[in-house]
C-alpha cells in the first residue's frame, strides 16, 4: 500500500503462523536497498475462569473477637475478589476490612 510516499504492508488477522521476517526491497536502476524487520505474533491471551485454590469453610469464633477469613483463587485474567454476607457485599468500613 503507497500512502503520500508510505509504504506499508497490511496483515490482517494476524496469527502465530505470520512470525517470521519481513524484508522491504527498494529497486531502481542505480541499485538495490533491504531493510528487514522481525515480527513476533503471541498467542492470544488464553482466559481460564476463577478457581479457588484455598478456602476456609465452617469457622466458630466467640463473641467480641476478630476473626480472618481467608482464601486464594487463581485465573487470567488476575480476578478480582469481593466478600458477601447474605448476599450483601461487603464494604470497607470500621467494622469490616
Amino acid at each position: 500500500m503507497n500512502e503520500n510516499g508510505i509504504h506499508s504492508l497490511i496483515i490482517r488477522s494476524c496469527d502465530v503462523k505470520d512470525g517470521g521476517t519481513y524484508s522491504c526491497i527498494g529497486r531502481n536502476k542505480a541499485g538495490q536497498a533491504t531493510f528487514t524487520v522481525n515480527l513476533t505474533v503471541l498467542e492470544k491471551e488464553r482466559h481460564v475462569p476463577p478457581k479457588f485454590t484455598e478456602r476456609v469453610s465452617g469457622v466458630t469464633v466467640v463473641s467480641g473477637q476478630d476473626i480472618v477469613l481467608t482464601c486464594a483463587v487463581v485465573g487470567n485474567p488476575t480476578p478480582t475478589l469481593s466478600w458477601a454476607k447474605d448476599n450483601q457485599v461487603i464494604k470497607n468500613n470500621e467494622k469490616f476490612t
